[in-house]
């Protein structure tokens, strides 16, 4: 099977589990990343990196693909901005989906989506784009993800769920069948959501309360 060579934007550990799971597949051939202008390092897990933001235009006029690597860093908002930054210069962002992952034929996913190693996505469930399904995360049936989250290893997302845009859920988090969690919200490792959480802000506990 031919490989698309693919830039991947972002030089740090959500990179590394990217490089891996890239590597364990046969749709892509990574060709060099991108890191921030003032980065002190010329390579990843020996990948060179061949430029910065500023360099993403002259690159597309010789590759397609391209995909955003960096994780959480503090705001879903910057890899919302990245995905858009891309979007805008014509690049085409792909799902990197792990080969050890399980998707079922019945799932919708958008675009620039990453699925990480053991990570379930079961029937009628339908994710949006520029999502990070890490390592373990489990989504149950009919589960709804809309863009730009984060959902963090281990977290167990039961049927009927729905979930919003530019969120992060921690690791091990449960969330009860049915409940519908908002946008811009932060909940933290560990939590178990027995009811629908829709105002901005960071949860814990169980059960999930508010604590700013």
């Amino acid at each position: 099977m031919k490989q698309h060579p693919i830039l991947l934007v972002g030089a740090g550990g959500h990179c590394k589990a990217l490089i891996d799971v890239i590597e364990q597949g046969d749709l892509f051939k990574i060709e060099g990343l991108f890191d921030l202008p003032n980065s002190k390092i010329t390579e990843l897990l020996g990948y060179p990196i061949v430029g910065d933001d500023s360099s993403l235009s002259r690159y597309k006029q010789k590759f397609e693909h391209v995909f955003p690597a960096i994780g959480f860093l503090n705001k879903q908002v910057n890899r919302a901005n990245l995905y858009f930054k891309l979007k805008g210069l014509g690049y085409t962002i792909p799902n990197i989906i792990s080969n050890r992952s399980y998707i079922s034929k019945f799932c919708k996913l958008g675009d620039g989506n990453a699925v990480l190693h053991d990570a379930t996505l079961n029937a009628g469930s339908r994710i949006g784009s520029n999502n990070i399904l890490q390592t373990k995360s489990l989504l149950d049936h009919d589960v709804s993800i809309g863009d730009h989250n984060y959902i963090s290893t281990g977290t167990l997302i039961n049927g009927n769920v729905c979930i919003g845009d530019l969120n992060l859920i921690g690791s091990n988090v449960t969330i009860n069948q049915g409940c519908k969690i908002g946008n811009k919200i932060i909940i933290g490792s560990g939590t178990v959501v027995v009811k629908d959480i829709m105002e901005a802000g960071t949860y814990v506990g169980v059960p999930a309360k508010r604590i700013k």
